[in-house]
C-alpha cells in the first residue's frame, strides 16, 4: 500500500488592506444617506392563499411609519396599499421574495417623492423598471436555448 503524498500547504491570500480611496468611497456613501429615511426589509411569508407582506422590524408599526414618510403621506391606508403594490410588482415567475419586494420599495425610496402624487409616479416607474428587467431576462434566457 502506498503512502499518501502530503500536499503542499496552500498559501492563503494576504489580508486586504483598505486604501485611502476605499475610505473616501465609504465616507461618500455614508454621507449620501444622511438625513434619508432607511427602510426595513419587507417581510414576505408564504400562506395557504399566497403570500403575506409586512415588515422585518422589531416594531413593524415604526417601519410602516418610515415607509409612509418616504411616500410623504400621513395616510396609513395609502402607505399600506403602496406596500402591497410594491410587493405585487416584485413577483418573479410567481414567486415573491423579501429581496424582490424590498428592491421595489427601495426604488420608490431612491426616487425621493415629495408628495403622494409623486409617490404614485415613483411606484409606476418602479413597476416599469421591474417589468423591463424581467422581459430582458426572459429574452436572454430564450436566446440561450
Amino acid at each position: 500500500m502506498r503512502a499518501k503524498r502530503k500536499q503542499p500547504a496552500k498559501k492563503s491570500a494576504p489580508a486586504y488592506e483598505p486604501t485611502a480611496a476605499d475610505g473616501s468611497t465609504a465616507r461618500q456613501f455614508l454621507k449620501r444617506g444622511e438625513g434619508r429615511t432607511r427602510l426595513a426589509p419587507i417581510a414576505v411569508t408564504r400562506t395557504e392563499r399566497g403570500h403575506s407582506v409586512g415588515w422585518e422590524h422589531p416594531v413593524p408599526g415604526l417601519a410602516a411609519i418610515a415607509f409612509a414618510n418616504v411616500l410623504q403621506t400621513d395616510d396609513q391606508t395609502f402607505a399600506q396599499g403602496m406596500l402591497l403594490q410594491a410587493a405585487s410588482m416584485a413577483h418573479d415567475a410567481g414567486e415573491l421574495t423579501t429581496e424582490n419586494a424590498s428592491f421595489a420599495a427601495s426604488i420608490i425610496r431612491s426616487i425621493g417623492p415629495r408628495d403622494p402624487t409623486e409617490a404614485l409616479l415613483a411606484s409606476q416607474m418602479a413597476a416599469v423598471q421591474l417589468a423591463l428587467s424581467k422581459a430582458a431576462q426572459r429574452a436572454a434566457d430564450s436566446e440561450m436555448m
